[in-house]
């Protein structure tokens, strides 16, 4: 049997409830030769105190000791080791998907993983997920980038096997997998290739992210998952899904509908729009005039259900790409993305 050592990364910003429950799911899996990393990316105090006190409870009521360990770095204030599996790191200022991640993978690398599994927290994890993905990474030693069957938490549904596909001249994602199909492996086999791993699953190998790098901290949020399959890609890594590894994600289901246009916040609005035109400069720089104009005509969907102030930081945000603008905060932008 395989029994590599899985690095597994969740990141947490203000929601412990949904962490708590990811870890929970995590620390049931069939497959034990794991470390979760909880990297609580800047949280308030108060969801600080919230995460650490729900953990204490969470091992108590599954018979596992707790004990702490603080450790001093550049990036954290303090560490929290709770069980030989699970490992609480608290940053005090948010440094997005990529730099929170970032902290995460280089843990795990330090602490002898050969796997990475990089979660998102509004998941839970079927509790042989983890032996399906390891037995995947062993049987297809091809595959730098591991997906798996990634289901609708409210609904069941499936929402994508694996990822999806990435359209360049739209900056917009499609899965051309229809539910039905999602199970057959012969479909699946001669239909998928997806462009990228969905960012609320990343299994990726130890020696692929050494090769490549870690996720670029330059998106800050949003298209990271993109890019790195496009990295991947540039130095003929190649992506694999577990069609037995699944997953339930309690968010991505409504992306694009009205409805979540009209609640969008104006801060992912721009950095999505941010973050689609860096991408373009990036990789494909040739279509990125024609990416932006397709970016104004989507951010005009903004004024047909009266979030005006969305469709400003859209505009903004595709500025703001187009001229390589970095920063942590729609307002605050602080250097220039050199895309070389």
């Amino acid at each position: 049997m395989n029994k590599s050592k899985v690095g597994i990364v969740v990141l947490n910003f203000n929601c412990s409830d949904y962490t708590i429950a990811c870890v929970k799911s995590i620390v049931n899996s069939t497959y034990d030769n794991f470390i979760c990393f909880i990297i609580d990316n800047g949280s308030s105090l108060e969801e600080r105190s919230a995460l650490e006190n729900k953990l204490h409870v969470l091992f108590s009521s599954i018979n596992c000791s707790s004990s702490s360990l603080n450790i001093q770095s550049q990036y954290h204030e303090t560490d929290s080791f709770y069980t030989s599996k699970v490992v609480l790191i608290r940053i005090s200022n948010n440094v997005g998907y990529a730099g929170g991640n970032n902290i995460g993978i280089q843990h795990a690398i330090d602490n002898g993983c050969d796997l990475i599994w990089i979660l998102n927290n509004d998941t839970i994890v079927d509790s042989q997920a983890l032996r399906f993905l390891v037995a995947y990474a062993g049987l297809n030693p091809w595959a730098g980038i591991i997906g798996c069957c990634i289901m609708d938490y409210n609904t069941q549904n499936i929402q994508c096997i694996g990822g999806a596909r990435y359209m360049w001249l739209t900056g917009k994602s499609y899965n051309f997998l229809s539910a039905a199909d999602c199970f057959s492996a012969e479909h699946v086999i001669k239909h998928l290739f997806t462009d990228y791993i969905s960012g609320a699953s990343i299994m990726v190998r130890k020696d692929v992210l050494e090769q490549i790098g870690y996720f670029d901290e330059r998106f800050y949020l949003y298209h990271e998952e993109v890019d790195l399959a496009e990295r991947c890609a540039k130095h003929g890594i190649k992506l694999g899904v577990s069609l037995e590894a699944r997953i339930w994600h309690k968010g991505g289901a409504s992306t694009g509908s009205i409805s979540s246009l009209r609640s969008r916040s104006v801060h992912s609005v721009y950095f999505v729009e941010r973050g689609c035109i860096l991408l373009s400069r990036k990789h494909h720089s040739f279509v990125t005039a024609m990416l932006a104009v397709a970016r104004v005509i989507h951010g005009i969907s903004f004024l047909m259900v009266g979030r005006r102030d969305c469709f400003t930081w859209c505009m903004k945000g595709i500025l703001d790409g187009l001229r390589g603008a970095l920063g942590t905060r729609p307002d605050n932008v602080v250097a220039r993305m050199d895309v070389q």
